[in-house]
Parts: C-alpha cells; structure tokens; sequence
C-alpha cells in the first residue's frame, strides 16, 4: 500500500508541475492507499487551492496537519484556504497557535505569499 501511494504522489507531483491541477487532484485522492500520508493530503489541498476548491482544501489542510502537526505547509495550506474563505480572523488566529507550537510556521506564510 505503501509503496502504491508513493506511486500515485509522484504521478500527481508530474501533473502538478505541468499544470494539470485536476488530474493531480484525482491521483492524490488515492489516499486510502497510505491514510496516514500527510504529503498526499498537503499536495492536494494546494491543487484544491489553485482550483478554487477552497472548502476542501479546509479538510485536506486540517487532515494533513492532524497527521504531522509540526509541518508548516500543512498549515500554510489550511491557512490559505481559511483566507480563501475570508476567514482572516480565523486564519490569524490559527497562525497564533501554531506558531507558539512550531517555530517557523509565520515564515513560511510570509515566504509562500511573497514577503
């Protein structure tokens, strides 16, 4: 299973990198492969982002930082999508808690969004 997710990653990380954001999406919705693979559900909440599918990109950031809550794409990815929203209190918010739980996370909001 494994093996077969890490598969359907790299599969998705080849249409992600031409611009294929919807066929990457259905790759790396393989996730009951390795349920527990927190890069799956962080690449396809930024697909979801860049399609505008900001709701499930909510779900698919929160999931993957329940999995690997010191990783800060995963919450660059569920903040983006809470912004997306116009959640910017939320998204603040959360960037607040976060911060205080893993150093780092601030920078990379700042770096991904052009600051």
């Amino acid at each position: 299973k494994e093996q077969n997710s890490e598969s359907m990653k790299q599969k998705g990380n080849e249409e992600f990198s031409q611009g294929n954001f919807d066929c990457a999406i259905m790759l790396y919705t393989n996730i009951e492969f390795c349920p527990a693979n927190h890069l799956l559900y962080g690449n396809r909440a930024l697909c979801l982002i860049l399609t505008q599918q900001y709701k499930g990109a909510l779900a698919d950031g929160k999931r993957a930082i329940d999995l690997k809550p010191n990783w800060p794409k995963g919450h660059y990815h569920f903040c983006k999508a809470l912004l997306s929203l116009g959640e910017g209190f939320a998204t603040m918010q959360h960037v607040w808690i976060a911060q205080k739980q893993k150093e780092g996370i601030v920078e990379v909001f700042l770096v991904e969004n052009g600051h």
